[in-house]
């Protein structure tokens, strides 16, 4: 998972915590994500 370019290992230092809450955090922002579009009817299940 990179976000602006940045690896799971590079954000975690960058924000001060574990490379596990980083990706924690990502997974459960995009099903959040994932769901308002499938409501709004901009994406498939």
């Amino acid at each position: 998972m990179y976000y602006q370019q940045q690896s799971v290992a590079q954000a975690a230092e960058h924000l001060g915590i574990p490379p596990g809450t980083v990706k924690s955090r990502t997974h459960h922002a995009v099903r959040a994500l994932r769901g308002v579009l499938l409501t709004r009817g901009l994406t498939e299940a």
